[in-house]
């Protein structure tokens, strides 16, 4: 699994994103500068459900369920981006913990591309581990996966300054344990939107997202069957 997400990398750096735009560059006129931002680093919460929808006679597995606010953290760069949340005894969590990496490397084509207004079709590829346990029960949701999917974006730029764009993308792929002995697969669609204010600090962007994210696994039968959903808040500023 870490080739997978080692490969994925290394695509999205030798590829840049048409309709992401998140190359450096500047546009100039007589009053002022500005900068478009290169890569943004984000903070923020996310209300998250770990929820297992398997059936299950023992019960145990219900005990591995996150319904929490927990923290999120971000990187955005040409295409890339990685996303982690984060829940323990901080967040609210007691006697258990729950972590999710999402690497994610998006390109597109646009069907419609002016001056202050892109829409087009999204292709993703998307990897990354999700961990849950609970002190109490002696078993834990250790999952990393691969998938792929598409969907639609939709780029405006009503001013110099400010640039908005929403994302929806619905996606299949494959799940397996770290130690690759069960596995299955997973369904996802997640809905994403950013708000950026060029050169709201100096040449900085400071940057206001949302994204709701939906991952199903159907693994093992019924054992590690779980619905990862959460709305996710957080602010950015440009690197």
């Amino acid at each position: 699994m870490h080739l997978k997400i080692i490969t994925l990398l290394l695509i999205g750096i030798l590829f840049q994103t048409d309709f992401v735009q998140a190359q450096m560059f500047s546009v100039s006129d007589k009053r002022e500068t500005i900068t478009q931002p290169r890569s943004i680093l984000r903070i923020g919460t996310s209300l998250t459900n770990f929820t297992y929808v398997g059936n299950s006679s023992e019960g145990g597995p219900e005990q591995l369920n996150v319904e929490k606010p927990i923290l999120a953290l971000g990187f955005e760069s040409m295409g890339l981006s990685a996303n982690v949340l984060l829940g323990n005894r901080l967040s609210g969590i007691k006697d258990a913990s729950f972590f999710d990496l999402n690497i994610k490397f998006t390109n597109g084509v646009a069907l419609v591309r002016q001056q202050k207004l892109q829409f087009g079709i999204p292709v993703q590829l998307n990897t990354g581990l999700t961990t849950s346990n609970n002190d109490f029960y002696e078993d834990r949701f250790n999952q990393s996966f691969f998938s792929g999917g598409t969907g639609l974006f939709l780029n405006a730029n009503p001013s110099r300054t400010l640039q908005t764009s929403v994302t929806g993308i619905v996606g299949y792929g494959f799940s397996n344990s770290n130690g690759g002995f069960f596995g299955g697969n997973l369904f996802y669609y997640s809905a994403s939107t950013r708000i950026n204010w060029l050169n709201a600090l100096g040449d900085r962007t400071l940057s206001f997202g949302y994204d709701y994210i939906f991952r199903g696994y159907d693994i093992d039968v019924n054992l590690y069957d779980y619905d990862l959903s959460g709305h996710q808040f957080t602010l950015g500023i440009s690197l």
